[in-house]
């Protein structure tokens, strides 16, 4: 888990997939794009450093 939430590329990191419908259940909110927070506008809020 460390690793996945380390790499810049990771969006978001599913965890606790012993079973087939906790799986689909996780990618079925992991694929809804309704309530993404766009980054890339929340941080143009703060000044560069």
């Amino acid at each position: 888990m460390s690793f996945a939430l380390s790499n810049p590329m990771t969006d978001v990191a599913l965890a606790d997939m012993r079973r087939k419908d906790w799986v689909e259940s996780n990618c079925a909110v992991s694929d809804d794009t309704t309530s993404r927070i766009d980054l890339n506008a929340l941080f143009s809020r703060f000044p560069k450093r």
